[in-house]
């Protein structure tokens, strides 16, 4: 496990990288977390929910450890790019598909951003905070 560690330090700039395309990925995934475009069913949107909620807790994981200098605003500006990345690369997954016609309502997208900032800022203070 140290040699890990060792090199992961060593390597920051290239895991930090790798661990921001992986969280895009993931937030890929969970768009949107609120769907309020259908009646769907609410174990699914429940299961998206907690799965949104792991994913903010990576994403804190993440920055916490990869830039442990910076602002609430830098973390904030950092988060906005994922979430919108990761809504982009959904899209772009689903592209011809009728799914984009119902997920991608000004509606979902606001809750969405929402909901994947606020959990993901919570998520990095309460590290930030440990540290200190």
């Amino acid at each position: 496990m140290g040699d890990l560690r060792t090199y992961i330090r060593i390597h920051k700039k290239l895991f930090g990288v790798l661990g921001l395309v992986f969280i895009v990925c993931l937030e890929c995934c969970v768009f949107p977390v609120g769907n309020f475009s259908l009646g769907g069913n609410i174990t699914v949107g429940l299961l998206n929910l907690v799965t949104a909620i792991g994913i903010s807790k990576c994403i804190g994981d993440i920055e916490a450890f990869s830039f442990p200098k910076v602002t609430w605003l830098w973390i904030f500006f950092l988060n906005l790019g994922i979430t919108i990345l990761g809504m982009i690369a959904r899209y772009f997954l689903e592209y011809g598909e009728v799914s984009n016609t119902y997920n991608f309502t000004l509606k979902n997208i606001v809750i969405h951003i929402v909901i994947m900032m606020v959990l993901s800022m919570i998520f990095w203070m309460q590290i930030k905070w440990k540290a200190e």
